[in-house]
């Protein structure tokens, strides 16, 4: 379970670092092709990498994820999302859909519970 490091980079900055990770996936998505997966438990994040230039929609939930259209849509899914917060217990569907061929890495990690405002 990572959390995240005080470190310094290249030029002796200060800045937080992620060791490397415990938990994750990845895969290659085909264009216009909805790909899913389920988040693992014990973990409450989702740090999303993609290919350079590549744009992929990322939705959580059981409703598919589709391409968008012409018009401006109401929506929840996201484009190229960098972190995103997940159920502890694991278990939620994750859905990808790209409109080039893609490759998509997720990272899990356990990190501090956030701040809810109400």
């Amino acid at each position: 379970m990572a959390k995240e490091l005080l470190g310094k980079d290249f030029a002796g900055t200060v800045d937080f670092s992620l060791p490397f990770p415990v938990a994750g996936a990845y895969t290659t998505l085909a264009a216009g092709v909805e790909q899913t997966t389920v988040t693992p438990p014990n973990f409450n994040r989702a740090f999303f990498s993609f290919a350079v230039g590549t744009n992929v929609f990322v939705k959580q939930g059981t409703t598919a994820v589709t391409l968008p259209g012409g018009a401006f849509s109401s929506t929840t899914t996201e484009l190229n999302p960098a972190v995103r917060q997940i159920d502890i217990n694991g278990g939620q569907t994750l859905r990808f859909i790209s409109d080039t061929t893609s490759y998509v890495q997720i990272r899990y990690d356990l990190g501090q519970d956030s701040v809810k405002y109400v």
